[in-house]
């Protein structure tokens, strides 16, 4: 596989050409996994249906937001506290304030002010200018008046785009099966299962729905990338909301994950077609059956013999892994 691949994957991506993000699921689909794996515990009741029903019936199911072990998962956090992190020559930008503020100042003023890339720095000097003559006020004040303004509206238009992410639902994969952290982490410490899933039979409308985690050291800021990236009266990327919610810190990469990202705009026509206990809870959603089971190394026999059972009546081939001086082996048993 292309290591370099995700890089021009999201080039297209980001593209506001709608062929380009065609172009893009196809390098997708191209560089994607043959094998995909999915641990899980299996040490209640319900986990050991759900698995049991994903065998049976090749669904899956994708997780609501505050059930993930990641508390940043799908949220739109912001990079700075400070305005100026967000100001530039961009119109959008100086739009927030030219609607709040330019009733307080004489417009021609106002005008000259709001002239150039320094405009920021010019508009706080004539806030301060007047406020002082006025109220005796000091600079810090008029700094953090002015900078709270802003990013109140900073703050309303993160949360607009996190209840946005926080609409889809989440099923991890990894690209390894034999990745000691997640036994220990998914697998109930190799008391669980690892299912290998075969994606070169997906069909399209599912493996589009399948993207690469890309770990990095600071989560994208979706405000700072929506002024920088389009104006006002300009229409977003295509793929803008999948762009943040495929992004985790880079403490995750040893996940080596592939999610796949059920979003309701992909199923009903509108918010009122959406059934009321969505909003709160997981979906189980059609996806394939597993061709694998990998019994982890410490799976309880009752369990082990309820899925042999199973799985010979589904054909499916089941193994189990094995602590050996070379690391974890995987021994098929049928």
């Amino acid at each position: 596989m292309d290591i370099n691949w995700k890089s021009e994957f999201i080039s297209l991506y980001m593209s506001k050409e709608h062929t380009d993000f065609t172009k893009a699921l196809e390098l997708k689909r191209k560089n994607m996994p043959t094998t995909l794996y999915r641990y899980r515990s299996i040490k209640t009741e319900l986990e050991l249906k759900r698995l049991i029903d994903s065998i049976r019936s090749g669904n899956i199911y994708c997780a609501h937001r505050d059930t993930l072990n990641d508390p940043f998962e799908l949220r739109a956090p912001l990079s700075s506290k400070k305005a100026s992190s967000y100001l530039g020559t961009n119109k959008t930008k100086k739009s927030i304030y030219l609607e709040h503020l330019k009733k307080h100042f004489d417009e021609s003023e106002f005008a000259e002010v709001m002239q150039g890339d320094d405009w920021y720095e010019k508009l706080q000097r004539l806030i301060f200018s007047k406020q002082t003559k006025q109220d005796g006020l000091s600079i810090e004040y008029v700094e953090n008046a002015l900078n709270a303004v802003f990013m109140k509206q900073i703050e309303d238009l993160g949360t607009a785009y996190e209840n946005i992410f926080n609409m889809n639902r989440i099923t991890s994969f990894s690209e390894d099966s034999k990745n000691l952290p997640m036994w220990q982490h998914y697998a109930d410490a190799h008391r669980g299962v690892c299912l290998a899933y075969d994606m070169s039979g997906l069909d399209i409308i599912t493996s589009n729905a399948l993207y690469p985690v890309l770990y990095v050291k600071e989560l994208p800021d979706v405000v700072k990338f929506s002024f920088e990236h389009f104006g006002k009266d300009e229409k977003p990327p295509f793929g803008i909301t999948l762009y943040h919610c495929i992004h985790k810190l880079a403490d995750w990469s040893y996940e080596k994950e592939w999610r796949y990202v059920y979003q309701p705009g992909m199923h009903y026509y509108s918010h009122e077609n959406i059934p009321l206990d969505y909003w709160d809870n997981g979906i189980e959603v059609a996806f394939t059956t597993p061709v694998k089971i990998i019994l982890g190394n410490k799976v309880d026999n009752d369990v082990k013999s309820k899925l042999l059972k199973i799985v010979r009546n589904q054909g499916v081939s089941i193994a189990q892994m094995h602590i050996t001086p070379y690391g974890l082996e995987e021994i098929e048993i049928i």
